[in-house]
C-alpha cells in the first residue's frame, strides 16, 4: 500500500464531495434582463485637470412582478474639450439603460450579463478533484510503499521455497563434519599469511623472471654496489620505488643472491672461502701485534690530497671516494650532482 497514494486519494475526495454538497444546496438562478429608466434625481458634473471629465451620477428605476426597484449607476467621459452637454444627452433623463437582476433576488442587478453559471463552476471543481482520487486510489493499489518488494507468487517463490530449506539442510549437516588438524593448519596459515609484493620463499619461474626484469630495468648488476644500504640508497635516488617497496624488494633472498650483496655495513671480501691454515702456521710464522691503518687512495677532489679509505663517502655515479671535507650533500658528489 502506497501511503501518498492513499494520503491524495483522501484529500481529492474530501474536495470533490465539498464542492458536490456546495452545487446541490446552492439555488438554481437564472440572470433576467430589463430596462431601467433614468429619473429626475440623475445628476451630471464637470471637471478640468489637463482635459475634461464629465460625470453622470445615474438613478434608475426598474419593475418586476409589479414591484419597483432603484438602482445607482455612474457614468463618465474625458474630451479635450467641454462635454457636459454629451454626457447629459447621453443619459438623459426618462431614457433607457439595460440591466440584468437575479430572479431568485430581484433587487440584485447587473450591468452586464453573467458569462458562466456557479453551479457550472462547482460542477467542474468537484469532476476534477475526482479524477485526481480516482488516480491516487489506483496508485495506492497497485504501488507499494517506498523501500518495500512486494511477495509474489509464481516460479520465484517456488524456487526460494525449494531452496530454502535445501540450503538450510547442507549447511545443518556441513556443521557436522570435522576438519583434519592438517586441515585446520592449513586453513589457519593461508588466513593469516598476507600476500607479498616483493618477500617471498617460494620463488617460481615467473617470479624470478619479474625480479631479474625489475634487476635489469634499474641497472643494478652494472653497478659496483658492495651491501645492501648502498643498493637501497641508489634505488632511492631513482625515484621508481619508496621506502617500503625498496626495503621488501631487497628483503628478498633471490635478489640479494643475484647482485651479491652483503648485509649492511659488511664488505666483500676478496674470497668468499678462507683457506684452511697449515698445522704448524702458528709456530713458523711470525705475528705481529701492531695493526697499520689502511688506505684506498686520495680523495676523489682535483686539489685534495687527503687519504681516504673504505669507510670514507662514495658517489654513486662516478664512484670514487671523498673525504669529509668535499663528500657531496647526497648520494652524489658535488660533480655529478651539479
Amino acid at each position: 500500500m502506497n501511503k501518498f497514494g492513499a494520503v491524495i486519494f483522501l484529500v481529492c475526495t474530501l474536495l470533490s464531495g465539498a464542492f458536490v454538497l456546495v452545487m446541490t444546496n446552492s439555488p438554481e438562478r437564472t440572470a433576467v434582463s430589463t430596462d431601467a429608466v433614468i429619473n429626475d434625481q440623475t445628476t451630471y458634473s464637470e471637471t478640468y485637470s489637463s482635459f475634461y471629465t464629465c460625470t453622470a451620477n445615474i438613478n434608475f428605476n426598474y419593475s418586476t412582478n409589479g414591484q419597483v426597484y432603484e438602482g445607482i449607476a455612474t457614468g463618465s467621459m474625458q474630451s479635450s474639450q467641454t462635454c457636459i452637454d454629451q454626457i447629459e444627452a447621453s443619459y438623459s433623463i426618462d431614457s433607457t439603460i439595460r440591466i440584468y437582476y437575479w430572479d431568485d433576488s430581484p433587487d440584485q442587478y447587473l450591468f452586464s450579463q453573467p458569462n458562466l453559471d456557479e453551479n457550472i463552476l462547482y460542477g467542474c471543481c468537484a469532476a476534477f478533484f475526482g479524477i485526481l482520487a480516482i488516480l491516487g486510489l489506483v496508485v495506492t493499489v497497485t504501488m507499494g510503499s517506498p523501500g518495500s518488494s512486494n511477495i509474489t507468487g509464481g516460479l520465484s517463490n517456488r524456487v526460494q521455497a525449494l531452496s530454502g530449506p535445501k540450503s538450510q539442510k547442507i549447511e545443518s549437516e556441513s556443521k557436522h563434519y570435522q576438519t583434519l588438524p592438517s586441515q585446520q593448519g592449513r586453513v589457519k596459515e593461508e588466513k593469516q599469511k598476507p600476500r607479498n609484493r616483493w618477500n617471498g620463499d617460494r620463488m617460481t619461474q615467473p617470479r624470478i623472471r619479474n625480479y631479474d626484469s625489475v634487476i635489469k630495468r634499474l641497472g643494478l648488476k652494472k653497478r659496483d654496489l658492495s651491501n645492501i644500504k648502498e643498493a637501497k640508497g641508489y634505488v632511492l635516488t631513482s625515484g621508481i620505488m619508496n621506502q617500503r617497496e625498496t626495503d621488501k624488494f631487497f628483503a628478498n633472498s633471490h635478489v640479494i643472491s643475484t647482485l651479491g650483496l652483503l648485509p649492511n655495513g659488511e664488505f666483500k671480501s676478496s674470497s668468499n672461502s678462507q683457506s684452511k691454515p697449515k698445522k704448524d702456521f702458528w709456530s713458523k710464522s711470525s705475528i705481529s701485534t701492531t695493526t697499520q691503518g689502511s688506505s684506498d687512495g686520495d680523495c676523489g677532489e682535483a686539489n685534495c690530497s687527503i687519504s681516504v679509505d673504505s669507510f670514507d663517502f662514495r658517489c654513486f655515479d662516478c664512484r670514487k671516494r671523498f673525504c669529509s671535507q668535499h663528500r657531496g650533500k647526497t648520494f652524489k658528489c658535488a660533480n655529478c650532482a651539479n
